[in-house]
């Protein structure tokens, strides 16, 4: 391959990210961030609702543990006999 194939390779493929970038930002994808397949189409897990925003109901602060542990699905019934439960309390890469 000669060095002249390569550049234009790599501007070939440089002109195509802008292009595309700039067609990304001239939509407006503001709504993108919310269209999601999961608790649609892919099972959703129940979580701790989490948030600093007191003004919105689902949100509760990281600091009253007994809020977000009565808050939780582990709290809506009684453990059956044979059951363990394992909680593991970390950020949503974990």
């Amino acid at each position: 391959m000669s060095g002249r194939f390569l550049r234009n390779v790599f501007l070939k493929g440089l002109v195509l990210f802008l292009m595309i970038n700039l067609a990304f930002v001239a939509v407006n994808p503001a709504g993108l961030g919310r269209i999601s397949l999961y608790n649609s189409i892919f099972p959703g897990r129940p979580r701790f609702p989490f948030g600093e925003d007191p003004a919105q109901s689902y949100n509760l602060s990281l600091f009253n543990l007994d809020a977000m542990f009565a808050a939780h699905a582990i709290a809506a019934g009684p453990k059956p006999a044979g059951e363990y439960r394992v909680l593991v309390i970390a950020d949503s890469s974990t």
